[in-house]
């Protein structure tokens, strides 16, 4: 039996695979994502890298349901950008806490971002 503990990247990536939420939030407790707290850490932290990799990557990319991508109540410390990305699917983050922009230009895409999260301002977010 392995003591291998899943990563909040891999746990999430499950969860999207299978065409569910991933509810960090149902998972480890509901947060205010506009406050700083000590549970903002790394059981709920998505890298920069991890939005990129899954649309962009294979076999990532072909395996994304329908549903798109849906994460809840994730620690984005580095923020997330999508430059010029064509993307196949919508991404929804919502309640999540970022200490750094996020940023979705999509100037070829379908993408339809879906982005909600208390203390986030329009600074914080683009979506050009």
């Amino acid at each position: 039996m392995s003591n291998h503990k899943q990563s909040a990247e891999e746990w999430a990536w499950d969860k999207i695979r299978a065409g569910e939420i991933a509810d960090f939030n149902a998972e480890f407790g509901e947060l205010d994502a506009s406050e700083p707290d000590k549970r903002w850490n790394d059981d709920r932290k998505i890298g920069a890298g991890f939005l990129r990799r899954i649309f962009f990557d294979r076999p990532y990319q072909d395996e994304i349901p329908s549903e798109g991508v849906r994460i809840v109540g994730a620690f984005l410390p580095e923020g997330q950008v999508l430059r010029s990305a064509r993307v196949n699917r919508d991404v929804s983050l919502n309640k999540c806490r970022s200490e750094k922009s996020i940023n979705f230009h999509t100037q070829h895409s379908t993408l339809i971002s879906l982005l909600r999260a208390p203390g986030w301002d329009s600074k914080q977010i683009r979506r050009l």
